[in-house]
């Protein structure tokens, strides 16, 4: 696999700080990754993220319970209260944080140090159904996909769609937060006309999508890449998801990494095809029905999978803040084939559970790797994931404690 490299003509001998917006698994890695180089590291997130546990993070900012990220990112940034962080390099590691730098850009850079992506373009990129536009105005396949307003605009697909559809949300982040979904599946005319007006009535957008046949785990693949402001292409990088629970849109628990040429090609023709910039990340399925590769999602950000890229041998936190500060940027030209990150507990509770569909011997076989990394549990750096497996314990508990209570209401009431 190779990719170009950007020559660097200026030097910097000093390591300005970093800071993380948001993010869970991408802000942990990110965190660990610099700080290991001695880059100082701070984070601004919620309280439960992970990143801000680590022994890397050099100063935290937690955002309050009731308080919109973006009004605490405004008072942090742009407030006048916080000179010392003034020069920093700003990651953002989530939807809400890239929504604000994309919004607040002009006056961000003129006191931070921010990357080479275009906001109209990233913001394009968090709108879902704009994403497949732009995939389609690249030459890239995609899957159909209508646009619902209202509940009328219902009548005009009724025909047209075949069950089971997907209805998905166009900001995804903003629908998760407020249902606690990715989507809903609708299997009938009714559902669908259910599903449509629950979400329409919390003002939310959404479009009715087609589901590719076929797990996700057997035909999804990802591409990674940054463009600079001049075109050249500093990385690519190509992976597999080759489990999700559930089979079809759950959480990916286990990854490997794997040059992929055409979903590379592909990959590059979307990015270049609508004039970006900056750090992107796209996601495709198969369509064994014609054999085309269909964009799901894209996200100009870092994912959830930058453990598995930094230990490949492409670490683009590190690579994004050597090209932005005018270091020699780290090489590239290749990475690590056949390298997994595994979510352990959840994977074991999924088979457990019976949601994999696998035989006992058959799960051991495929997490039995000689190469595997884990998106929290690091020897040097122990407390993130010990301190999310306490928090996990005591949201179990405190759920045990009210199902007994609901209970003991209910037998008294038909006592």
């Amino acid at each position: 696999m190779e990719g170009n490299l950007r020559p660097v003509s200026t030097l910097r001998t000093e390591s300005p700080p970093v800071l993380l917006l948001g993010g869970t698994q991408s802000s942990l890695a990110i965190v660990r990754s610099l700080g290991r180089k001695n880059i100082p590291v701070r984070v601004a997130a919620r309280a439960d993220r992970p990143a801000l546990r680590s022994r890397f993070c050099r100063g935290r900012y937690v955002i309050p319970p009731n308080e919109p990220p973006d009004s605490f990112w405004a008072d942090l940034l742009l407030g006048g209260s916080r000179s010392d962080l003034r020069g920093s390099v700003i990651f953002a590691c989530d939807d809400f944080a890239l929504t604000f730098l994309a919004t607040c850009r002009a006056k961000l850079q003129q006191h931070y140090i921010l990357d080479d992506s275009i906001p109209a373009l990233q913001l394009a990129m968090l709108d879902k159904q704009k994403t497949l536009e732009l995939a389609r105005s690249a030459g890239c396949a995609v899957p159909q996909f209508w646009k619902v307003d209202t509940p009328r605009d219902l009548e005009a697909i009724h025909c047209a769609v075949n069950f089971p559809v997907m209805v998905k949300p166009i900001h995804s982040h903003m629908f998760e937060s407020l249902l606690g979904k990715k989507f809903f599946i609708a299997h009938s005319h009714e559902e669908l006309d259910e599903r449509v007006r629950q979400v329409l009535d919390r003002q939310l957008k959404i479009m009715v999508c087609e589901i590719i046949p076929g797990p996700d785990s057997v035909v999804q693949s990802s591409y990674y890449t940054y463009i600079d402001r001049q075109g050249e292409r500093l990385f690519q990088f190509t992976k597999r998801v080759l489990r999700r629970a559930p089979q079809f849109g759950g959480k990916a628990v286990l990854h490997m990494t794997q040059w992929l040429p055409e979903t590379a090609e592909v990959g590059e023709r979307f990015f270049r095809g609508i004039g970006f910039q900056g750090l992107g990340h796209i996601e495709f399925k198969r369509d064994f029905r014609d054999g085309q590769l269909k964009v799901i999602e894209c996200n100009p950000r870092f994912t959830e999978a930058q453990e598995l890229l930094r230990r490949s041998g492409v670490d683009t936190a590190f690579l994004l803040y050597c090209q932005l500060t005018g270091k020699p940027l780290p090489p590239t030209r290749s990475y690590k084939e056949n390298l997994f990150l595994w979510y352990p507990v959840r994977d074991l509770i999924d088979q457990l559970k019976g949601r994999h569909g696998l035989s006992a011997s058959h799960w051991l076989r495929s997490v039995l790797h000689l190469h595997t990394t884990f998106p929290y549990f690091k020897p040097d750096d122990p407390w993130p994931s010990l301190a999310l497996a306490l928090d996990e314990l005591q949201r179990r508990l405190r759920a045990g404690k009210l199902s007994r209570l609901k209970q003991a209401q209910a037998n008294a009431a038909h006592a």
